[in-house]
């Protein structure tokens, strides 16, 4: 009978990496104790496993590598050979070869191992006592961005659910299809009771009553839904734990190295970025925080260090500290290091606490190192952390203390498909803030706030919080609340540096879904993402990163000449477009660089708007209902209050008669919806406004 290996390769392959995975724990424990006999025998039995099981499959190269690795260990066992530091890191190398290469065995055509001559010529030199290589591939050693440590979450696109979760949330849809029927009904009987001319007040209490049953049973499907693509993070912590433990080896380091065991899921986008993040820390601490035996002896610490990953879920947020009990982070060093490369901002530096000299960690390209590592020379700072804690709209923290060791502390939202966040108001713009920048909301009089020669202060707790109007950097000034007692102020804090954001109005406290920016935003650092609020008006997310940088770089007489600058005239835009999604980016873009902008949702209603309004400036689309762009150009032609007034068209139309007639009908500008970005319309409107004088 012949065997059907395809039958029996899943099998095969997940039995495979459960035993690489347990030679690797043994692997490090013979490396920080020789004569571990128990973990040697362990060690031959998996390996010995793994040979006969490939053998079986016909997995002939496999069979050959594991077969040599198990005469090393052999040898070792009886005596004839010493394990060694270069031994164990030849081992690893295998090992990881190995745990890259035997998914690929699923593959339709058997695949081979790279270097596969090298690895077995090596392991034999081993054997035989001569001069062996330990690193089999460039690709393995100097390659960050696509560390084997990230795996291959980005090509899992299946996840195995219980029945009881699909069961659940069919029975949470019905629910929300009875509710909806009996919303309906309610609008039946109360559109009768206006037709009989009889009160309505009780109807509509109950209908009040319905749409809220109808909104938090539909959150509350979006919640069941978005659990289905959560994976536990236990998935992403095995492997980092071997990968530390080489590196570890590689540095002549001894570490223990503490992963507790964790039952929290975390959504697939954020579990497939957090391994490149926690590496990145984990190589920090062993490469710059833990000290060699030789230092921690005479320092009076234990010869082994300590590095250990704690997760908790806090509300909707998951919080990873990565902890190590090193020699800490050198803050004399971080301010002379910083003060040689920001020379024109020496005495502001020399003056800074330990809180803000961490924000140098996180500066690009910004290090303390004497000289580079193999695993931390790579061209690569904890700015890349910062960058990927941004993406996943997360927040880090640093604590140190010298001869003690640090403490990254990581917070992550358990899902990117839903936000917690405050609208807030400002000069007439409305604006999300997510809640986890947020420390406080502060109300005080214009009087409790402290103007020094750097700008505007609040004192605070033993201390002086710069404070901004939000309207500064928003791009819009003045609609300001009039006759205000006091100033509404949110506290939002990034890399221990906190700001109060003045603000006109705190609107509401939210969960909303944060949809990403269109394509003609991509590159508008200060936008994150945009929401939509209760009137289903879309409201930009607001980069509070960006924003503090923004603010910071103010100084107050760049605030004085900014607000002189802001205090020209306004120009009022009109937006005409059937499309609410094109209405909203054009007003997002435009209100960004300080125009009032009007929107219209076809001709006639822009119209009309022209009719009651001074505008300075029209911005239309072509194809429109009830009345299109052409003839709204041509009857504003003719009206003596509008017959100048600047014209731009975007439209996704573009043939030569259709623009002909655009021109012909007193258009002066015309943007393609396939070539629209935010700089084109943006230097357009500026064009015909005549700013440049």
């Amino acid at each position: 009978m012949i065997l059907d290996v395809n039958s029996f390769l899943n099998e095969y392959i997940e039995e495979s990496l459960e035993n690489i995975d347990k030679i690797s724990d043994c692997l490090f424990a013979l490396s920080k104790k020789q004569d571990d006999k128990e973990s040697l025998e362990i060690l031959l039995r998996l390996l010995h496993t793994i040979k006969g099981t490939s053998r079986m499959m016909c997995f002939n190269q496999v069979e050959e590598v594991v077969h040599k690795l198990e005469d090393v260990y052999k040898l070792i066992q009886n005596g004839n050979l010493v394990m060694t530091k270069r031994i164990a890191q030849l081992s690893f190398s295998v090992v990881k070869i190995l745990r890259d290469f035997i998914p690929k065995l699923s593959a339709e055509e058997t695949p081979e191992i790279e270097h596969f001559s090298e690895i077995i010529e090596n392991i034999t030199f081993a054997t035989n006592g001569e001069e062996f290589i330990t690193d089999f591939s460039t690709k393995i050693k100097n390659e960050v961005e696509e560390t084997e440590e990230s795996s291959n979450f980005s090509e899992v696109q299946s996840i195995r659910v219980n029945l009881s979760s699909i069961n659940e949330i069919i029975r949470s849809y019905d629910k929300l299809i009875t509710s909806e029927f009996r919303l309906k009904n309610s609008f039946s009987v109360l559109e009768e009771l206006i037709a009989k001319g009889e009160n309505v007040g009780q109807q509509l209490r109950l209908i009040h009553e319905d749409i809220t049953m109808l909104e938090q049973q539909a959150f509350g499907v979006q919640e069941k839904v978005i659990s289905l693509r959560m994976l536990p993070l236990s998935m992403i912590l095995r492997p980092l734990k071997h990968s530390v433990e080489e590196d570890a080896l590689n540095l002549g380091k001894q570490i223990d190295f503490d992963i507790p065991l964790s039952d929290i899921s975390l959504d697939k986008v954020i579990l497939e970025s957090l391994p490149g993040i926690l590496i990145h820390l984990v190589r920090n601490s062993i490469d710059h925080g833990i000290e060699s035996p030789e230092v921690r002896l005479a320092n009076g610490k234990p010869e082994i260090g300590k590095i250990s990953i704690n997760a908790k879920q806090a509300s909707n947020r998951i919080v990873i500290t990565v902890s190590d009990d090193g020699a800490g982070i050198d803050f004399e060093k971080i301010r002379k290091k910083a003060m040689d490369i920001y020379p024109e901002r020496a005495d502001e530096i020399a003056e800074m606490n330990e809180k803000y000299l961490q924000q140098f960690l996180f500066v690009s390209g910004f290090s303390t190192a004497s000289k580079q590592s193999m695993i931390s020379g790579r061209g690569v700072g904890l700015d890349s952390v910062r960058t990927s804690m941004d993406k996943l709209k997360g927040r880090i923290r640093v604590r140190s203390t010298k001869n003690q060791g640090s403490t990254f502390e990581l917070s992550l939202p358990l899902s990117l498909a839903t936000q917690e966040g405050l609208f807030l108001q400002s000069g007439g713009t409305k604006f999300l803030v997510l809640s986890h920048y947020v420390t406080e909301i502060i109300t005080e009089a214009d009087s409790e706030l402290i103007q020094l020669q750097h700008g505007t202060f609040l004192p605070l707790r033993n201390d002086l919080l710069p404070v901004y109007d939000a309207s500064l950097v928003l791009g819009r000034k003045g609609a300001k609340t009039k006759n205000k007692a006091k100033n509404s102020i949110v506290v939002v804090e990034y890399l221990e540096k906190r700001i109060g954001i003045m603000v006109d109005n705190i609107v509401n406290y939210m969960t909303v879904v944060v949809k990403p920016l269109p394509n003609v935003l991509k590159k508008f650092n200060a936008v994150q993402g945009v929401v939509f609020d209760e009137n289903y008006n879309i409201i930009p997310l607001i980069h509070v990163p960006d924003l503090m940088h923004r603010m910071n770089a103010l100084k107050e007489y760049e605030v004085k000449s900014f607000e002189v600058d802001h205090s020209k005239p306004e120009y009022f835009v009109l937006v005409a477009d059937d499309s609410h999604t094109t209405r909203q980016i054009e007003k997002i873009i435009l209100e960004a660089e300080g125009y009032n902008v009007t929107i219209a949702c076809d001709g006639i209603d822009a119209l009309e708007k022209l009719k009651n309004q001074r505008f300075d400036i029209l911005i239309t689309d072509i194809k429109m209902p009830r009345m299109d762009g052409i003839v709204l150009i041509e009857n504003i032609r003719r009206m003596e209050l509008t017959k100048n007034l600047p014209v731009i068209v975007i439209s996704s139309v573009f043939e030569e008669e259709t623009l002909a007639k655009v021109k012909e009908a007193g258009a002066q500008g015309y943007i393609v919806k396939s070539d629209f970005e935010r700089g084109n319309l943006v230097a357009k409107v500026k064009e015909l406004l005549d700013e440049s004088k």
